[in-house]
């Protein structure tokens, strides 16, 4: 199952970093050219579908399945059974993580071909959310659902990462002191 998600993850990086906004897609009215994307016609309308959906965070979906499935068989590469508690948790790490970064990215870049640049999720949610919150509060907000997404999908702690970055930073002081 896992190599299935790895080869469809290098597929879907494939189709992505080879759209062309001149492809067939669900949102072209008229196509006479030919298919320039490397995964046929079927491979420009997965892109033009996911550009739709996620804007430029369709390109961060490829490498989200790759790390998704390395913590899944790192896991489980030592262990006879199977957790599925820790598998759901990935799983949500990573639906958090995508859904954040679509919401962080609407307000700060243009738009890029004719697709919106957090895509329709990015769109929709802080569109919605503007009614309740001001932008900085809503930055604030995707910012922790992003760092809570990291964690679920990565099993790291940010303790132990601002932990090791002191432990190396402290290191690098001395290395320069003794010079």
């Amino acid at each position: 199952m896992l190599a299935v998600l790895c080869i469809f993850s290098t597929y879907l990086m494939l189709v992505l970093f080879s759209f062309d906004p001149s492809d067939p897609s669900w949102f072209q009215t008229a196509w006479h050219d030919s298919v320039h994307n490397l995964g046929g016609h079927v491979g420009a309308y997965i892109a033009g579908l996911l550009f739709f959906i996620f804007g430029l965070c369709a390109y961060a979906l490829s490498p989200v399945i790759f790390l998704f499935c390395g913590t899944i068989f790192y896991e489980n590469k030592n262990k006879k059974s199977k957790n599925y508690f820790r598998l759901s948790l990935r799983l949500m790490g990573s639906i958090l993580l995508i859904f954040a970064s679509c919401s962080l990215i609407t307000p700060c870049f243009n738009d890029f071909y004719y697709f919106l640049s957090g895509g329709l999720l990015g769109y929709v949610v802080n569109h919605e959310m503007m009614f309740y919150f001001n932008h900085l509060t809503i930055t604030m907000l995707f910012l922790l659902i992003w760092a809570l997404g990291a964690t679920l999908l990565t099993g790291y702690s940010w303790l132990l990462l601002s932990e090791k970055i002191g432990i190396y930073t402290i290191r690098l002081v001395f290395f320069i002191r003794t010079l």
